[in-house]
């Protein structure tokens, strides 16, 4: 039997340890490192998640889902990516403020937030939380852009780059250049329905060309044509009274025969009436009289002019108008309506108005039915489209005159801006007729407040050597 020495055997035996103590060692430090990282990797995840800012909508300070999510997107996509489809949904929405989160969650019903997947949540909030201008509106921003003296210069350059870029210059024609810079030129409140028809059209074609434009507002200008043509009527006659012709020595004489009715033959419908308006003087029936809230400064009574008042002081007065009035034919021209006031002094009282921008002294004439304004001022004006018209009008001797045509203008007087009708006639005529005179409210104020360039004819002597021109 072989025998190995003591030595060698304690030494062979101290081996063994050392070796069992070195496996048993790194199994040991092997178990350590696995279950080490979990808790660094529970409190990275910790820290991205609140490091990431809560959502609110603000378009007008450029605050939208794109560019908050623009910041954390490699976050969702890289960072947390062995995270599960349903884990990073959950942890957009815990990032929407309380007002966004309730939009959205309304916005899907009847589905549930966790029936989404996180693409389809992001484009959703891309759609609703996004910059929802118009691509004119962009544009139009863009070429207003300006640098205030307290910005920074390489902050504003970085402004200035990211709107060209929404600019999409490169998508952009030489016709499309040109149609938005003629929509930008529209700034006037004339143009107001056009402008929108515009902007209307361009968002729906972008390729909308210049031709396009002046076919787009020959369309608007039939269309306002053919509605004033319904509200209208259709074919119909306005009444005109105040026709202005020379006097003759006859038209000044009191006729001792009882006149004849000369509106006969245009009195159809009975729409002359057979006298002057007791209230004002205008030929109109009483009851359209404009002077029905209007009060006499004499009586403090409603409904009449200071003239007509019924004061004992102007009774003379009336009944020496009435003794003319009977000679006189129904404003068949001015000298006629001068004869029936031939013991007082005439006034024509005159408005200012600013007609597309203009400014166009009328002639205040409520037993006019129309306004009228003559070819001259019509070329003052600016010579806006004129429209045929079927209606005829008339005087009140049954002569029609000679209507060249009608406008749609923008008419403004003190506070109050409308559109309205006026006619254009060859005549020297320019008339401001009751539709103006009602869409104004002139009968609210008293005329000596509107009216100016007052005209007084002092006596009969001097009217029949120099008749009044218009």
């Amino acid at each position: 039997m072989v025998t190995m020495d003591p030595i060698k055997m304690e030494m062979l035996l101290d081996e063994q340890l050392k070796l069992m103590k070195l496996v048993t060692s790194s199994k040991s430090t092997s178990d350590t490192s696995s279950t080490a990282p979990a808790p660094n990797s529970t409190l990275s995840v910790d820290g991205i998640i609140n490091s990431i800012a809560e959502f609110n909508y603000d378009p007008e300070a450029n605050v939208t889902f794109d560019t908050w999510f623009r910041r954390y997107e490699d976050l969702f996509m890289f960072d947390l990516a062995s995270q599960d489809d349903s884990w990073k949904v959950r942890l957009l929405l815990r990032k929407l403020g309380a007002a966004e989160l309730d939009k959205y969650c309304n916005l899907i019903l009847p589905q549930n937030p966790r029936d989404r997947t996180f693409t389809e949540t992001c484009t959703i909030l891309s759609q609703h939380f996004g910059d929802n201008s118009s691509l004119f509106n962009i544009r139009y921003r863009c070429l207003k852009l300006k640098m205030n003296e307290s910005d920074d210069f390489l902050t504003h350059v970085g402004i200035v780059n990211r709107e060209c870029e929404r600019f999409k210059l490169k998508d952009l024609s030489e016709d499309q250049f040109k149609s938005l810079i003629l929509i930008c030129s529209l700034q006037s409140e004339k143009f107001t329905d056009i402008r929108t028809r515009l902007l209307h059209r361009l968002d729906q074609e972008p390729t909308l060309s210049l031709k396009d434009i002046a076919a787009e507002h020959q369309r608007l200008t039939n269309l306002k044509h053919d509605t004033t043509l319904v509200q209208s009527g259709g074919h119909s006659e306005i009444e005109v009274h105040a026709v202005h012709q020379k006097p003759s020595p006859r038209q000044l004489t009191p006729a001792t025969t009882t006149p004849t009715s000369c509106a006969k033959p245009a009195d159809k419908k009975r729409t002359i009436p057979p006298s002057r308006c007791w209230n004002c003087g205008a030929w109109h029936f009483a009851k359209f009289c404009p002077f029905k809230n209007y009060r006499c400064r004499k009586c403090d009574m409603l409904g009449h002019k200071e003239t007509f008042c019924k004061q004992k002081e102007t009774r003379t007065r009336s009944r020496s108008r009435r003794r003319f009035r009977s000679f006189s034919k129904p404003a068949e021209s001015l000298s006629v309506s001068t004869v029936n006031h031939i013991h007082q002094r005439l006034a024509r009282k005159y408005v200012s108005v600013q007609i597309n921008g203009q400014e166009v002294s009328l002639q205040l004439d409520t037993a006019s039915d129309i306004t009228i304004i003559s070819r001259k001022t019509w070329n003052k004006i600016g010579k806006p489209v004129l429209c045929s018209t079927e209606q005829l009008a008339v005087s009140a001797t049954g002569n029609r005159l000679q209507i060249v045509g009608k406008i749609v203008c923008s008419v403004t007087f003190n506070d109050i801006t409308m559109n309205g009708v006026c006619y254009v006639v060859n005549s020297n005529l320019n008339l401001l007729g009751l539709d103006w005179f009602a869409d104004l409210k002139l009968g609210d104020v008293p005329l000596s407040t509107i009216c100016h360039r007052i005209v007084n004819i002092k006596d009969s002597k001097d009217f029949t050597k120099n008749p009044p021109k218009v």
